[in-house]
Parts: C-alpha cells; sequence; structure tokens
C-alpha cells in the first residue's frame, strides 16, 4: 500500500542547487496549487478575499502553509508555520506578514536549528517579513504558548486591538 504524502514525487537526482529547485518545483506545484484552489473556494463560498485569510499548518502542513500563502495573488492577512520549514522557491507571488513558531527542544538538534533558520532567512530575502517565535519547553508539538502566540498574530494580522495586559497589583506586606 503506498503512503499518503503532502506533496508530488520528484524523478529529478538532486546534485546541486539547480536540480534541487527543479525537484521542489516538481513536487510543490501540484499541491500548492489544489490547496490555493481550495482556499479560493471557500473565500468565494463565504464572500472573503485574502485580507481575510490567514493560512495556519503545522509540520508538514507548515510547508504547505509557507508555500501556498505565497504562491496566491494577492497575499492573505498572514501565515503561521509551526514546526514546518520552507523547501525554497526563486519568487514569492505575494509576501503576507509571516509567523514561524518552534520548539526550543526542536532547535536544540543543530541540523532543525539550521532548517528552520535557513528556512526563515530565504523567506525574508523573497521580501516577506518574518516574525520567529521559540517557544520554552517544547519539542515538535502544540502547547499554550505556541497557541496564545498563534492566536495573537492572527489577531494583530486581522488588526484585532489586543487588551494590554493586566498588571496585577503587588501583594501588600505588614507594615513595619
Amino acid at each position: 500500500e503506498q503512503a499518503r504524502n503532502w506533496t508530488g514525487v520528484s524523478k529529478t537526482i538532486v546534485t546541486d542547487e539547480e536540480s534541487m529547485a527543479r525537484a521542489v518545483e516538481e513536487t510543490m506545484t501540484a499541491p500548492v496549487h489544489a490547496l490555493n484552489s481550495l482556499i479560493d473556494s471557500q473565500l468565494k463560498k463565504y464572500g472573503l478575499n485574502d485580507k481575510d485569510l490567514v493560512v495556519y499548518g503545522f509540520s508538514a502542513g507548515g510547508l504547505m502553509a509557507l508555500h501556498t500563502s505565497i504562491q496566491r495573488e494577492a497575499p492573505c492577512a498572514g501565515v503561521i508555520s509551526h514546526s514546518g520549514h520552507f523547501l525554497g522557491a526563486d519568487e514569492a507571488v505575494s509576501k503576507p506578514k509571516t509567523l514561524m513558531i518552534f520548539g526550543d527542544q526542536e532547535m536544540a538538534n543543530p541540523q532543525i536549528k539550521e532548517l528552520f533558520t535557513s528556512s526563515a532567512e530565504w523567506l525574508r530575502d523573497l521580501g516577506l517579513p518574518v516574525e520567529e517565535h521559540v517557544c520554552k519547553d517544547l519539542a515538535h508539538g502544540i502547547n499554550k504558548e505556541s497557541f496564545n502566540t498563534a492566536c495573537d498574530f492572527i489577531k494583530k494580522s486581522f488588526g484585532i486591538a489586543m487588551p494590554a495586559p493586566v498588571k496585577k497589583p503587588a501583594p501588600k506586606g505588614p507594615k513595619i
């Protein structure tokens, strides 16, 4: 039985940057087009525009969120890649506000850290505004900090005012 995969299969043997670019194009074009078609149909169905859209993905879904959002004709309000990386591209058709969330335990692995760091740099080189957030005590998963960070980014992307943090008064001690 064949395993399911988010991306297509490349017949290109990767030996250098040029062949890597061809392989990425071969594997990503069809799924990105399909996902953007689905997004377009849902936006139309509900009478929404790209400015009403934030794309979120976790792990391989984060990879798909990044690749899909930069290929939209108009920039969406934002894109969140949670523990996902970017395979690369020569250009970005649109340049949405981007949040990349990682766990500190993921970043403890030097290869993973390089993968995530180079992904953010590549997106910046394409002209995207990229924020990075590393969550404490998190491996490849979701926790309260990552959830709240994503929610705050979504609010900011839609221009929803966020209340100022409530400061708790200092406890009153005995008078001396």
